[in-house]
């Protein structure tokens, strides 16, 4: 091999491993190595597509990146664009100028030509050992086998290294273990549900993954394997505050501002971390390590001013010394029971919660069975009215008028339920 291309290529071996490389970057060698075996030259544009195609079977490559095959292109001087329009020459320090919406006669630097077959064992060579499916997303191609198995729309086992008539595949294969559809194992999802239902569950498993976020190839590959449109999935990933669609720190402080916790000291709590970090609320200190945040209730107000630090909760006993959340453990005082009449709660502790024999000796079901052989829809109605019953809304409407109001539209009437925001029923 040419010292001069010897020299090149070891630099580039030595970015990839030092992370100042895109490992993209190797990939788009390995397509040009491909593309030119039985030629010395390939147009710019059938590079391109040669390597999206490639690409689409590699679990998190963004191979609609232009960056790292412009650093490849520009940083290490191996190759000679000649632009069709005119026969224009690009090397060297000239590459910097290709307009990369024109199309080229791309070729390795003359003096490098001869070498064509070693720098394609070379480019091989490496994609086996630094490239192939990154562990993240090997690791998100379990959750999506665990969830969706055999239903996902897009291939389930992607091949790591685009291949020409090659003999074998290198790369990271799916792993094998809990759910991720090894020999002798089966999904665990049910087969009744869609894959749709499990976007839920598969954002927070990636999330976790990725450490804290969803960088746009995992969430193309998840809208891949559930067969939604990927505005969907961003969708919900924009409905849920607590997901992130850009990276965040380490550990994401979150504190409640909503009436509760505003009296108990939230503003001067939020103020004294961002003033400890030197960041503003909704940044992310410069290490990456933390980022603050202002939301709106965490369903803690008995605990105010109220804390999540990622997924553990605090109740500073100090809103003036704020790097307890950042330093300590959880900050949880002792909840007091007391002070209420328990009504509908009154069997806590005296019946097993799981059985339904035991809440029917308890009295459990008495009403419903009432309304149901010995009443009216109207006498119904009238008790549901008379009980002062509400919503679990804000609005604290009637529910007794509520069902009049449905019982007197005319048929067919619809139920629209509200399913989040934490209501039963």
């Amino acid at each position: 091999m040419h010292t001069e291309l010897a020299t090149r290529l070891a630099q580039i071996e030595t970015d990839l491993r030092n992370g100042t490389l895109d490992r993209a970057a190797l990939f788009w060698l390995t397509v040009f190595a491909d593309a030119t075996a039985s030629a010395d030259s390939v147009r710019s544009d059938h590079w391109v597509e040669q390597g999206l195609a490639a690409a689409a079977d590699i679990p998190g490559l963004d191979a609609a990146n232009l960056a790292p095959r412009r650093d490849l292109v520009t940083r290490y001087n191996l190759f000679r664009f000649v632009r069709l329009k005119d026969d224009a020459e690009f090397s060297g320090a000239s590459l910097a100028d290709l307009d990369w919406q024109r199309k080229y006669r791309v070729s390795l630097r003359p003096e490098f030509a001869w070498d064509l077959p070693e720098l394609r064992s070379w480019a091989e060579a490496r994609w086996s050992e630094l490239g192939g499916v990154d562990p993240q997303f090997a690791a998100l191609e379990a959750v999506l086998e665990k969830y969706v198995g055999g239903k996902s729309a897009a291939h389930p086992h992607p091949t790591p290294l685009p291949q020409r008539e090659r003999g074998s595949e290198s790369g990271s294969p799916l792993p094998h273990g809990r759910g991720a559809g090894g020999e002798g194992e089966s999904s665990q999802a049910p087969d009744s549900l869609p894959p749709r239902s499990y976007l839920l569950e598969i954002l927070h498993d990636a999330q976790a993954i990725f450490g804290g976020w969803l960088p746009r190839p995992a969430v193309e590959r998840i809208a891949a394997a559930l067969a939604v449109p990927q505005a969907e999935v961003y969708g919900v990933t924009e409905f849920y505050e607590m997901f992130y669609t850009e990276p965040v720190g380490r550990k994401v402080v979150r504190v409640c501002q909503d009436a509760p916790c505003g009296v108990a000291g939230a503003d001067a709590l939020l103020a004294g971390l961002c003033q400890h970090l030197n960041i503003q609320s909704g940044e992310t200190t410069a290490d990456g390590r933390t980022t603050v945040e202002a939301v709106r209730c965490l369903g803690l107000c008995d605990r105010a001013p109220a804390v999540l630090v990622n997924h553990a909760r605090y109740a500073p006993s100090d809103p003036a010394a704020p790097q307890m959340l950042l330093d300590g453990p959880p900050v949880i005082p002792k909840l007091r029971v007391g002070g209420l009449v328990k009504l509908a709660l009154s069997n806590v502790g005296i019946v097993d919660p799981t059985s339904l024999e035991e809440y029917r000796a308890q009295g459990g079901l008495a009403a419903l069975r009432k309304a149901l052989h010995g009443m009216t829809p109207a006498q119904v109605m009238q008790d549901v009215k008379a009980s002062k019953l509400v919503g679990r809304g804000g609005a604290a409407f009637s529910t007794g008028l509520k069902w009049q109001f449905a019982a007197d539209n005319p048929k067919p009437r619809y139920v629209i339920c509200n399913a989040d925001e934490s209501e039963p029923g």
